[in-house]
Formats: structure tokens, C-alpha cells, sequence
């Protein structure tokens, strides 16, 4: 509700064409997935001389691929002192980042996150070590997330191991993951108990 609310009073700035208005309502539609309309509200912003923009229109464009637009406009917002765009400068221009994903999700699953046990889990799975991405799933699983079963599930099928794989797709789609409802859907001769 609240979301709702704010959109509509930023519309209304934007369309009154206050420039901090359109940049936020653009924030708020980039996060919400609506790429087009958030470019638009950056474009209104930037048109009304409205340089803070910058950052937004070059996590836009980075997001789009458009890499050397996106490394203007945050150099731009780099250079007037925003330390967030030049730390996404540093990634658009391929600059190693200050941590990886292995010491990133490995530190945050130990603080009993079942979402990052997950990830954490995945990070494992990517870099081949598969029975620490196993006991990640089955922690994230324990500690509630049913995208950690639903992760095991597919690790399973991967390896040729249907059986076991069912299992954990039950056990997913049982706490609502709708990959494992759809897997169960799909193919209920393959994956069933």
C-alpha cells in the first residue's frame, strides 16, 4: 500500500515536472522490474538539468548491457562525489570486485540464513564441489527455504540420481517453491514419490 502510495505522489511530481520526482519515480519502476518506464523518468529528469540522475541512468543502462553508456553516466556521478557509482563504475568497467561470491555467501551463511546457505550452496555447485553444495541445500532446506531443496533436487537429477531427486522435489513444491510445483507438474511419471 504504501508502495502504491508513493508511486502515485512521485507520478504526480513527475508529471508537474519536478526533476527529483521523475528520478525517483524511475527508481522506484527500475526496482520494480519496469525497465522502459523508469528510462523515461530518467530522460524527464535529465532533461530538467537534474545531474543526480546520473547514477540511476547508468545502473539502467549497465542492467541493459549498454556498458558504455552506463560507464558515462556514472563517471559522471563518480565525479561529482557519489561513491556508490564509482563503485559500479569499477564492475562496468570490469575492475576485479572486493569480494567473491564463495567469501561473500560463505560468511553470511554461517549467520543462519537460510537463503544464503542456499546461495552459498550454488556457489559451491558452480565451482564443482558438489557435496559441501549438497550440505548447503540440506541446511538452507533445515532452516526452512525451499529453494535450498529445490536446488538439491536439480544437483540430484544432474547426476543421474531420479530417486533421490524426487524426493526433494516433493519436498520443495511442499513448501510452495513453484519451480518444484511446475517440475512435479510437468513430469509426474519422472518426479513423484
Amino acid at each position: 500500500m504504501l508502495l502504491g502510495q508513493t508511486r502515485r505522489w512521485l507520478k504526480v511530481g513527475a508529471e508537474a515536472d519536478d526533476p527529483e520526482a521523475a528520478h525517483l519515480l524511475g527508481d522506484v519502476l527500475l526496482g520494480s522490474g519496469e525497465f522502459d518506464e523508469a528510462w523515461d523518468c530518467y530522460v524527464k529528469a535529465e532533461q530538467r538539468d537534474h545531474a543526480p540522475v546520473a547514477r540511476s541512468s547508468g545502473v539502467h543502462a549497465y542492467l541493459e548491457g549498454w556498458t558504455d553508456i552506463a560507464a558515462v553516466y556514472l563517471t559522471r556521478a563518480a565525479d561529482a562525489g557519489d561513491t556508490v557509482a564509482a563503485d559500479l563504475l569499477k564492475r562496468v568497467r570490469g575492475e576485479p570486485a572486493d569480494y567473491e561470491a564463495e567469501e561473500y555467501f560463505n560468511y553470511h551463511s554461517h549467520r543462519v540464513s537460510s537463503l544464503d546457505a542456499t546461495h552459498y550452496g550454488l556457489v559451491m555447485e558452480m565451482k564443482g564441489r558438489l557435496d559441501q553444495a549438497r550440505a548447503e541445500y540440506e541446511k538452507a532446506y533445515e532452516l526452512g527455504d525451499a529453494y535450498g531443496a529445490y536446488r538439491l533436487a536439480l544437483l540430484l537429477e544432474k547426476q543421474g540420481n531420479p530417486d533421490e531427486a524426487k524426493t526433494w522435489y516433493r519436498k520443495a513444491a511442499d513448501m510452495g517453491h513453484p519451480g518444484a510445483k511446475k517440475a512435479l507438474a510437468e513430469n509426474p511419471d519422472t518426479v513423484k514419490e
